[in-house]
């Protein structure tokens, strides 16, 4: 859980460090790329894909459904926006998405209020399994050296694991 949400928060941090640029353009290093030089929409696009890896293929079985499907909302919701974002073009002088929305309204509009319940719920569900994880592990080595106390051996001959 924690890794999908350290992924997620790097992406939102680069999604909003490129938006908030004095000079958005796609293909200039953002704030958060300027020492690589990579272009911003490169740069959130890789993270959007790392983001994306961690959750689907590595920590998805971790989740509940609810949370799984508020992260694939926000995930989507991302994916959409960043293809947005990569076609932008400035007219008289200001990026706009090619609807002509503000980049930055459209963020607020759509990617803040799921990037911020995704977070309060993941933030709930790790705090949540601090107390959950210590638990099993006491009750199981507590399980494993009673049966070793009581029988050392299985009938078998071979002992107790």
């Amino acid at each position: 859980l924690a890794e999908i949400f350290k992924e997620m928060s790097l992406f939102y941090r680069y999604l909003g460090s490129w938006i908030e640029d004095s000079d958005p353009d796609p293909d200039e290093p953002s704030a958060a790329s300027k020492s690589s030089g990579i272009p911003a929409k490169q740069h959130v696009r890789e993270q959007y894909e790392k983001f994306t890896h961690t959750f689907y293929d590595v920590n998805a079985i971790w989740l509940g459904k609810e949370t799984y499907d508020l992260i694939h909302e926000f995930s989507g919701a991302s994916r959409d926006f960043l293809n947005e974002l990569e076609h932008m073009n400035k007219r008289a002088g200001v990026w706009l998405l090619p609807d002509g929305t503000n980049p930055k309204d459209r963020r607020k509009e759509r990617i803040n209020p799921k990037y911020f319940k995704v977070r309060d719920v993941l933030r709930a569900e790790v705090e949540a399994s601090r107390y959950i994880i210590p638990y099993r592990i006491v009750i199981k080595e507590k399980r494993r050296g009673s049966l070793d106390q009581e029988a050392p051996e299985r009938s078998d001959g071979r002992p107790r694991r």
